[in-house]
């Protein structure tokens, strides 16, 4: 995790876990919420969200695309949402949702 980014720092620390030391999935609505929106931002939400995923990777030096992500065309990622950890899925909601607030 690299952790020298402002954006992830804050992220990071607002996500906390359980008292069991877990980090609570998503729910059906919040994962619809994301990606339903996710789909409508611009490029340069799309590359910050990217930076999250890459920066909370456990390996975020490996030139490999972090969780199993593929190109879908030149410069465009694709990930299968579900298949992040549930700590950095509530991180981009949290992430989107604060973007989305902050357009409105």
């Amino acid at each position: 995790m690299d952790t020298r980014f402002p954006l992830f720092k804050s992220l990071l620390s607002n996500t906390k876990p359980n008292k069991a030391g877990k980090y609570k999935d998503l729910t059906r609505d919040e994962k619809e919420f994301f990606v339903k929106n996710v789909k409508n931002v611009n490029p340069k939400v799309h590359e910050l969200i990217y930076a999250i995923v890459a920066a909370y990777s456990p390996d975020s030096s490996n030139a490999d695309i972090p969780y199993t992500g593929t190109f879908v065309k030149s410069g465009v990622v694709e990930f299968n949402f579900n298949s992040f950890p549930p700590q950095l899925k509530r991180m981009l909601h949290d992430f989107l949702t604060m973007h989305l607030g902050s357009i409105r």
